[in-house]
């Protein structure tokens, strides 16, 4: 291997370990605080906290999710309907960085170790604070998965529970009265695992980025990656979400 290549490899696993050490050391024990204070305000002025988890890296503000707001904005005012006063706390799972985002890989690759136990600690913390109050987890695609996580951690907790949208195929399944999955009634290629599907999706997500330069649009290659069934919407996610809000929230429990 010439010096060259070596300083190239060297530099990889540099950047490589940085990230991953930054991603536990530094950037969840922030997280956390500002996440714990912010879970905290919001039971000071509601009786159920939505905690928003947006699809990849977790980075994007609950106004900016325009794929995942419309659904949060319908949970929130389901909620009231029943009497309850609710608010809506984003929990970030990275910065959208260089470092951010190869530091979160580890942790999506692993299932999001130290992130869930996170999650789960804080919100223990506030049930144990506010016992009257209830927490609703919701994730979409990636987000998710990650609820998903969290949600093992806090198993036998009935005042919480949570709402998948599009969880990817290779997360471990939990078995929880708690957790409602929603996979477009089986049209979602992601949350199905259809490989094939997944597949031609890929392959076609470079054309289609290519092809709208050429035409003059602006689009991410991420826009281009069009996953068949993984888009949600209220309409078609309503008949399910409404009685599972309806049974935890109003349940005695």
């Amino acid at each position: 291997m010439t010096k060259r290549k070596k300083i190239v490899v060297f530099s990889l696993i540099t950047i490589i370990v940085v990230s991953f050490c930054w991603l536990d050391f530094v950037f969840v024990k922030e997280n956390s605080q500002v996440f714990g204070q912010e879970l905290k305000e919001a039971g000071a002025v509601s009786d159920v906290v939505i905690i928003f988890n947006s699809g990849g890296y977790g980075t994007v503000a609950p106004e900016k999710a325009y794929d995942f707001k419309p659904i949060i904005d319908n949970l929130k005012s389901e909620i009231e309907k029943m009497n309850y006063k609710a608010a809506v706390v984003p929990y970030y799972r990275t910065q959208e960085t260089i470092i951010g985002k190869i530091g979160y890989t580890k942790e999506m690759f692993f299932f999001f170790p130290s992130e869930s136990r996170d999650l789960a600690e804080n919100i223990k913390k506030f049930i144990e604070e506010n016992p009257k109050d209830k927490v609703l987890l919701a994730g979409l695609s990636n987000g998710a998965g990650f609820v998903r996580a969290a949600m093992s951690n806090l198993q036998g907790m009935n005042n919480v529970f949570a709402v998948e949208m599009g969880t990817p195929f290779w997360s471990k399944e939990i078995e929880s009265n708690n957790i409602l999955i929603l996979n477009n009634e089986g049209r979602d290629i992601l949350s199905i695992g259809d490989k094939s599907q997944l597949m031609l999706s890929l392959v076609e997500a470079p054309l289609k980025w290519i092809e709208s330069k050429v035409e003059g649009k602006n689009i991410s290659l991420a826009e281009a990656l069009s996953i068949p069934g993984h888009q949600y919407a209220w309409s078609e996610v309503e008949t399910a979400v409404v009685p599972f809000l309806t049974s935890k929230l109003l349940s005695k429990n």
